[in-house]
């Protein structure tokens, strides 16, 4: 029985000290099973479980059905691995073990407990291991090995302007004075002046100099041969003078021809967007739209930078969406407006097709950066949802962009690319979906229009602050160890 008067607000104080006390080692204890229904338990159980309890919120990725999330981290993590090794291991014995794991994983697929996870995981990431052998040799990149000045040959596959001058993407044909018996086969090429750039799918011939792509500057840094290794770079360089166009070769077949084609519709719409917006402002446009950021001046980069604006520039989830989500807009009032085709074919689902050609094509004249490919087969996967009537589950979506790209291109899973627009996606994502679960109750359960102001500025709050957080890295050691850290940080606790 408790006392009355002045004494009763001193004995509350020491009740509540001594509850939160009790309630504090709760968090870092394992919780005890309750029975079958325990991988059932809701969201209040597992905050009761506590914060650091893996096992709680591990079987509470299992009831949610949630463990596919993780089968990008998998993978990223075996490819992490190979690309850090310092020698490559024999291919052989790398195959023989995957084929083990994978079979070990199939026969355990039914199984309960640590087993079945551990040969899956195991088996995914041996997966991405051979996943990243395969394309080192499947680029086979003949790499420049030291400097040398020689007169040039080759075909122009794509061109950029910058501050100076022209930036030539150039297959090369022929060397010459000295002649490079091992060249490589596509490098990239500054010329600076005024002149008139060669055309796309024209021969070029000049006098150039050619460097190898430059390492890391410092540890940690970002290293350029690797990058340029994958993208089939073996060097870059300038030419000494302004280059000569010597005319358009034969047709080089059906699929170089396309890939120029779509180079020459970037450049036709960059030039038209040069021609109308002179300076910075034109550059910007072309740097949203073609993905041509080189044109940029420092002080507008600058300026971009200390606004915390400069992930602008990249194209990815904003840029995607505006262009599909206006053309499936319009396209679908167009066809509203037409009562009999109302009511003949579902609007939406054509609205939602055609979206995904609009949104292939923009990806196709961006540059097909990383992040634009993310934004596109997530935005792919939402539209063809509502086709057919399914729903668009965001995580998913994530992970299984992230599939893809692992799966085409491993190697971008080690480049910032990649890690910061993952890592942007996945922490808005589960950032909000924390919002969303939290209490009604303010300003957010009232109506009227101080409700509207009130979600307009906490969502541009929120997406501010996590958008700063997943900007900051682990310790250098850490980040050695793991260079996706970026990735990881993200992907491992989506759900917390």
């Amino acid at each position: 029985m408790r006392g009355s008067g002045a004494g009763t607000s001193e004995i509350d104080k020491a009740e509540a000290r001594r509850a939160g006390a009790a309630r504090l080692p709760a968090l870092f204890t394992r919780r005890r099973s309750t029975g079958p229904g325990d991988a059932d338990f809701d969201r209040r159980n597992a905050s009761r479980a506590g914060l650091f309890n893996l096992g709680a919120l591990w079987r509470e990725e299992q009831a949610f059905g949630r463990v596919f999330l993780m089968v990008p981290v998998a993978l990223a993590a075996g490819i992490c691995w190979w690309f850090s090794l310092s020698q490559s291991p024999a291919l052989p014995g790398l195959a023989l073990y995957c084929g083990l794991s994978v079979v070990a994983a199939v026969l355990l697929r039914n199984g309960k407990g640590f087993p079945r996870l551990a040969s899956a995981g195991l088996a995914l990431f041996l997966c991405g291991a051979m996943l990243a052998a395969t394309e080192t040799g499947r680029r086979a990149t003949v790499m420049l090995d030291s400097p040398v000045t020689t007169h040039i040959a080759g075909i122009v596959e794509s061109r950029e302007p910058t501050e100076t001058g022209w930036r030539y993407v150039v297959k090369v044909t022929a060397t010459d004075d000295p002649v490079i018996h091992r060249p490589p086969e596509r490098v990239t090429l500054v010329a600076r002046g005024n002149l008139p750039p060669v055309p796309i799918g024209h021969n070029i011939q000049g006098l150039g100099r050619l460097l190898p792509p430059s390492a890391p500057v410092m540890p940690g840094l970002v290293d350029f041969g690797f990058l340029s290794y994958f993208d089939g770079v073996g060097a870059v360089g300038f030419f000494y003078g302004p280059p000569k166009d010597i005319g358009r070769p034969p047709a080089p077949g059906p699929v170089a021809e396309a890939a120029l084609a779509i180079e020459r519709i970037r450049d036709g719409i960059a030039g038209r967007i040069r021609t109308v917006l002179e300076g910075d402002t034109g550059a910007f446009a072309n740097a949203i739209i073609t993905g041509e950021r080189r044109a940029l001046s420092d002080d507008m980069l600058d300026a971009l930078r200390n606004a915390g604006l400069a992930h602008i520039i990249a194209i990815s989830g904003l840029h995607m969406a505006l262009a599909a989500g206006i053309f499936f807009s319009s396209l679908r009032l167009l066809l509203a407006m037409s009562p009999r085709a109302a009511e003949a074919v579902s609007t939406k689902k054509i609205a939602a097709a055609a979206a995904i050609a609009a949104a292939l094509f923009y990806l196709l004249i961006s540059g097909m950066q990383v992040s634009a490919e993310r934004a596109f087969i997530m935005l792919a996967v939402m539209l063809a949802a509502a086709i057919f009537d399914r729903p668009a589950i965001s995580l998913r979506n994530v992970a299984l962009a992230a599939l893809v790209i692992l799966i085409v291109t491993p190697a971008e899973v080690v480049g910032p690319g990649m890690q910061m627009s993952f890592a942007a996606t996945l922490a808005l994502i589960a950032g909000y979906g924390a919002w969303q679960r939290r209490p009604a109750g303010g300003l957010a359960s009232r109506r009227g229009a101080l409700r509207w102001l009130w979600i307009a500025f906490s969502g541009i709050v929120l997406t501010a602050l996590i958008g700063g957080c997943r900007r900051r890295r682990l310790p250098s050691t850490i980040s050695r160890a793991l260079p996706a850290t970026g990735f990881w940080a993200t992907c491992l606790p989506c759900r917390w």
